[in-house]
């Protein structure tokens, strides 16, 4: 009898569908990127690195271009080179950002770190060392008491590690380093890297504490390179203008881009391992870090090599249309096929979009000018395409009649899978019926879906940007818009709402994690909803502040959104920012807390 995954806590996940032919889409198959795979292939490569311009290489361009392809790219590259360890971070799907504290960087590092095979032991230890301070600081009222309890848990078992909350990729990153343990003496390993000890009586511990868990990132990283002299490192960020703040942070906060800018600067002039060591950054805008950390001494930039992503000329542009046309002539569909050839101009002209003066064409634009004219070819009519990428999105949503008001209700989820789907078809939500999650939607028809992982969706970032905004074109769709968010909150709160946090699975987690991101996104950020809702549901369970205690990254995001829009002459101003201060004092962030007040 086969067994079957519970995806979320909501019933046992769909059967495998078979397996089917996929029409490519315009970012996978475009061949406008020939300068640029070769410059891919080199930095993978094994070889030592003889110039200090190839220490870190950022491509980007507007979006839609193909950055996270190239990044795929890069990554397909590695599987035949053993030797390179990879660490990689696809911003899209991770939780640090411009606002994230330092740590949350360096949690995501050391996990990444010590998920693909590398030793981070005293990074991990110090990291396990903090939040249990944090998170427990009536149990642990000194950091001795945690850093003794944390010794045993190394040297007896990880199990002794449930005593201690949300410490798990800590304490991995440890166990991982088993044998680097039997070898060292971990009180002498933290003393001679001057780790350890730590004033705890000094009011800036933790922040100096966090100091050393990114010295000790690198310490980790260096030593496994001096160790293994045939072995590479290579770093990969995606959605890299996810990251990279344009503003200058405020001096008393190390956020993430910053301490990640010190990381990589300081692997940058490390002579022993720095010709084995090249980061890949994808992102919408160019490389700031010289302008926001500003000094006289700022030299490692002449070790960055930064390259341009254009749009597709109109011969390459041309040539994506013809292969799409070839393949849906192969599928047995020459009616479309010919009808795409005879609209090839009316293409470019929907995705046509000027990019420095001249005109690119952007591959997801054009996939979707090709999806509204396989469809008129199926009805025998003429495709009425528009101008511009705004009015080719109008008319398809036009055109796919009572599918809009279902891909406007699955971008409020912005991640979608079969169980949600039937979900929203029982309670009436949408109008299409339980069981007909892949037929209704057309996944394999259309270009804007993106597959996640095993039966988790979500659209394209172009399509998915035109699709929120659209609720907001009137009042009616605004108040409509709002009834979905609260039903899809229904969904993601309600089985948490009964439960104890202490209790909350991982799956419970990201159920509750998906809930705050469609509140804040939807609330403060884009404004679908009014401020008395989204401020009604942040006062209410499981959405309420005691349940932010153990996740940070959620704090984060809640904490930028929230500042954003407070109006410092409002009276309900000086309420949030206590409301925000209580949230970054249970998570620890005392240096933010303070800057914080500072500024009330």
């Amino acid at each position: 009898m086969s067994t079957t995954k519970t995806k979320l806590g909501r019933g046992p996940r769909p059967a495998a569908r078979p397996a089917e032919t996929k029409r490519p889409r315009g970012v996978e198959i475009f061949t406008d990127r020939e300068k640029e795979q070769p410059i891919i292939k080199a930095r993978m490569a094994c070889t030592p690195s003889k110039q200090k311009t190839e220490f870190l290489t950022q491509f980007y361009g507007i979006g839609g271009i193909g950055k996270s392809t190239l990044s795929e790219f890069a990554l397909k590259e590695k599987t035949e080179k053993m030797t390179v360890t990879l660490l990689n971070f696809d911003h899209n799907q991770a939780t640090w950002n411009p606002t994230s504290s330092g740590r949350q960087l360096l949690r995501e590092f050391i996990k990444v770190a010590s998920e693909s095979g590398l030793p981070m032991p005293l990074s991990g230890f110090l990291l396990s060392l903090q939040e249990a301070c944090e998170l427990e600081p009536a149990k642990y009222k000194k950091p001795e008491d945690a850093f003794y309890f944390l010794v045993e848990v190394v040297d007896k078992g990880a199990e002794l590690a449930k005593n201690i909350p949300a410490v798990g990729i800590g304490i991995k990153a440890v166990k991982m380093a088993k044998e680097w343990w039997k070898k060292r003496n971990l009180l002498t390993e933290l003393e001679s890297e001057e780790l350890w000890p730590l004033d705890s009586s000094d009011k800036d511990y933790f922040s100096k504490l966090e100091d050393n868990i990114s010295n000790a990132v690198l310490i980790d990283l260096v030593r496994h390179l001096e160790q293994d002299k045939g072995r590479h490192l290579r770093i990969i960020i995606d959605g890299f203008e996810g990251i990279q703040s344009r503003e200058k942070p405020y001096e008393t906060h190390y956020d993430a881009q910053r301490r990640l800018q010190e990381m990589l600067a300081t692997l940058s002039e490390t002579e022993s391992v720095c010709d084995r060591i090249r980061v890949l950054l994808f992102g919408r805008h160019q490389l700031e870090w010289s302008r926001l950390y500003d000094s006289d001494d700022f030299k490692w930039a002449e070790r960055w090599n930064l390259h341009l992503l254009e749009g597709l000329p109109e011969l390459h542009s041309k040539e994506l249309i013809l292969k799409q046309a070839n393949w849906f002539e192969a599928q047995g569909e020459k009616p479309v096929a010919d009808l795409l050839r005879h609209k090839t101009e009316a293409i470019l002209n929907a995705a046509g979009k000027e990019h420095r003066g001249e005109e690119c064409y952007i591959p997801f634009w054009i996939d979707l000018a090709v999806d509204l004219v396989a469809d008129a070819a199926r009805k025998g009519v003429d495709p009425d395409l528009g101008k511009g990428s705004d009015k080719l999105f109008s008319r398809f949503m036009k055109e796919i009649g009572d599918l809009k008001q279902t891909l406007q209700v699955l971008a409020l989820a912005e991640r979608f899978d079969e169980t949600l789907f039937d979900w929203l078809c029982e309670k009436r939500v949408i109008n299409h019926t339980v069981g007909s999650f892949r037929g209704a939607l057309g996944l394999s028809r259309y270009c804007f879906y993106e597959e996640i992982n095993e039966d988790d969706y979500e659209f394209h970032g172009l399509f998915l940007d035109a699709v929120q905004k659209s609720w907001l074109e009137n009042e009616d769709l605004r108040h409509h818009g709002a009834s979905v968010v609260k039903k899809l909150l229904d969904y993601y709160g309600g089985p948490l709402v009964a439960k104890a946090e202490k209790d909350w699975t991982e799956e419970d987690a990201e159920q509750w994690r998906r809930g705050m991101e469609i509140i804040v996104t939807q609330g403060p950020e884009l404004g679908l909803l009014k401020r008395e809702q989204w401020e009604e549901w942040l006062e209410a369970k499981p959405w309420s502040a005691e349940h932010f205690r153990c996740f940070k990254s959620s704090i984060d995001f809640a904490r930028r959104t929230l500042e954003k829009v407070l109006n410092p002459e409002l009276p309900a101003t000086l309420r949030y920012v206590y409301k925000l201060e209580s949230l970054l004092r249970v998570s620890g962030e005392y240096v933010e807390m303070e800057a914080l007040f500072r500024r009330v």
